[in-house]
């Protein structure tokens, strides 16, 4: 005890401008250093600023920490400052005619304390003006040690308040209300699974609704007491009343609503509010943060959920797989309806995505030179949440903890450790990957943490009608880097010539990248018939899938081209030979045949070529 006695009269003592020169100092040094608290301060500004520039968010940021330390000073000044030099330092402005009344009147009254710089100052207001009420609460949470917890109680009641432990309950502040005194509650945005789930600064918190409760047991008035710095260890206190309530959540979205008003429209204050506390933390919980559940929630006073949480998925670089995703990708948005995604590829892929609506922001991988990892490091300037790892290599999870999201989440399989990420689902050791599909896989990972919407399996584009015959054909000849799940050449030429003599009025579209241009011009060759159109290696990803949704039927090998004509709905014939269908083949809900080799297992290890091209015949209908 007596150590902080000894450094209280010791800061009471010490000239204001040493010790603003101290705060500054500190606060320049913990905005400049790589720490925690640092990047917890300027995320919370750029989620509530995203439109004002880096540099305007650096001074807030500065002058907040510098603050903190100010009032965290303060607290131990405090009780060994004069009166008469807190009447020279504190002011108490002008009492609205509201308050008036209600004193007058004897009305209870409910004070909400912000988060504001010297709000320690506030329980000196019986003390600046007499008579203010007849008794004053003021609810606190109390501190684990006794010795620090007597010294606050004995030196904060020196102001003629009462301060009233959370833990002890709130009978004595009903009580306080029941006497038509006032109580003074500070409202927070962290308040955890104890809180209700509301909107601050157009994003999910959790939100204490206790003011709530009592105003409206005790039909209070209800109000803030806030403290506008003007100085060191200088502040205007005031009183601003809000409307009367209907119900708590009336009361816990004027309070949010008004703080936010504040903030915005006075700099002074938005400097002042403690920005260095994880405002927005709720649901960050291990089990639920995919998704928005909560016992409590007043989010159907609001008309819309602002898609705020940023939430960054890293997609995998194969056509194929990204694809796969995508129905998660459409589950969370679901799940989140909070979450503004950004979907992290191949610069190849974006323009593609972007036809597919699935997400607020895409994001080009850079260029792979000796820049690359700088580049990406840029990115944390942006400040996602979460960062979700549809990879599973050590390059995507350098990417990922190079962006500083605080939450990393991908699959752990046996033998392979992922430091780099701070949540990894641990693939169970019974689960069979080679029976299970890459989906479902990356289904039940998400599930863990929460996500309670199912995989969206409805085609992208509109499902071709499966109307009989079929007249325009497509054909994926070859496979890009893997020749063992290539059906040959023979065997195409021979489909081809039985298609084109048995259906006069059919056409083939042959496409494929450049390198399976080799094939298909082979194809060519073997057949020269202006039917056949060869597309091969002169389309991107976006004009493949236009050129996809004109034709009736593709018949493919197991590749990208695959699932892109599946997503968007095209009925497909796949041949399946090396490869396993139940892991990787097409999943969306549209017509899809598949093939694979007599005696073949169901999870693939044949010979392609086995399938012969009068058995994929039969399933042409023509």
């Amino acid at each position: 005890m007596w150590l902080i006695i000894v450094l209280g009269q010791i800061l009471a003592s010490v000239p204001h401008f040493l010790l603003q020169s101290l705060c500054d100092g500190l606060a320049w040094l913990i905005v400049s250093l790589p720490l925690k608290r640092n990047r917890e301060v300027r995320a919370n500004l750029h989620h509530a600023f995203p439109l004002k520039s880096e540099t305007w968010r650096l001074s807030i940021a500065r002058r907040s920490v510098s603050r903190m330390i100010e009032t965290s000073l303060f607290v131990f000044a405090l009780p060994y400052m004069s009166n008469a030099r807190l009447r020279r330092q504190f002011r108490l402005t002008e009492l609205p005619e509201t308050l008036i009344k209600a004193l007058n009147d004897q009305r209870p009254i409910l004070a909400l304390l912000p988060h504001f710089a010297l709000m320690e100052a506030t329980v000196i207001c019986p003390y600046l003006h007499k008579g203010i009420t007849p008794r004053v609460g003021v609810i606190y949470r109390p501190l684990a040690n006794e010795v620090l917890e007597k010294w606050i109680q004995n030196t904060r009641q020196r102001f003629g308040i009462e301060m009233i432990s959370r833990k002890a309950g709130f009978f004595r502040a009903k009580a306080i209300l029941e006497q038509k005194g006032m109580v003074v509650i500070l409202f927070d945005q962290n308040a955890g699974d104890h809180g209700v789930m509301s909107l601050f600064m157009d994003r999910l918190a959790s939100s204490t609704d206790l003011p709530g409760k009592l105003a409206c047991h005790a039909k209070a008035e209800v109000c803030t007491l806030f403290s506008r710095r003007t100085g060191f260890w200088q502040a205007d206190l005031s009183f601003e009343f809000f409307p009367a309530p209907e119900s708590p959540a009336d009361v816990l979205i004027n309070a949010n609503n008004w703080l936010e008003k504040k903030m915005r429209e006075d700099e002074v204050l938005c400097a002042n509010w403690l920005w260095m506390h994880r405002r927005w933390k709720f649901l960050d919980n291990d089990h639920r943060r995919f998704s928005i559940e909560s016992r409590r929630s007043i989010l159907d006073h609001y008309p819309a959920i602002p898609r705020q949480r940023r939430y960054w998925i890293r997609l995998p670089n194969w056509l194929g797989d990204v694809i796969m995703a995508i129905p998660l990708i459409r589950a969370l948005r679901e799940s989140r309806p909070d979450a503004e995604i950004t979907l992290i590829a191949k610069a190849y892929f974006l323009p593609l995505l972007k036809t597919f609506n699935i997400a607020e922001h895409l994001r080009a991988l850079p260029e792979r030179d000796n820049r690359y990892f700088f580049n990406i490091r840029s990115w944390c300037m942006d400040y996602p949440d979460a960062f979700i790892l549809f990879t599973n290599s050590f390059r995507g999870d350098l990417e990922a903890r190079l962006t500083q999201a605080p939450l990393r989440f991908g699959i752990q399989r046996p033998g392979k450790q992922r430091p780099l990420l701070t949540h990894a689902w641990k693939l169970p050791a019974d689960l069979d990957e080679s029976l299970v599909h890459q989906t479902e896989v990356w289904n039940l990972f998400m599930q863990h943490f929460g996500l309670k919407s199912a995989p969206d399996f409805t085609p992208l584009g509109n499902p071709r009608p499966t109307t009989l015959p079929y007249r325009n054909f497509g054909f994926i000849c070859g496979t890009e880097n893997s020749p063992e799940k290539r059906w040959n050449l023979e065997h195409w030429t021979v489909l081809l010539k039985k298609l084109l003599t048995r259906k006069e009025t059919a056409s083939v579209t042959l496409f494929g990248t450049t390198k399976d241009k080799v094939i298909t011009d082979a194809v060519c060759h073997e057949i020269m018939d202006t039917r056949i159109r060869n597309r091969a290696g002169e389309t991107n990803l976006t004009e493949f899938a236009t050129s996809l949704q004109t034709i009736d039927l593709l018949i493919c090998n197991d590749t990208g081209g695959m699932h892109l004509a599946n997503a968007l709905g095209v009925p497909i014939l796949a041949l399946f030979g090396p490869t396993n269908p139940l892991r990787t083949g097409p999943i969306f809900h549209a017509q899809r045949t598949l093939l694979q080799p007599e005696n073949c297992p169901r999870t693939g290890g044949a010979d392609i070529s086995k399938i012969s091209p009068e058995r994929v015949f039969e399933k042409i209908a023509v």
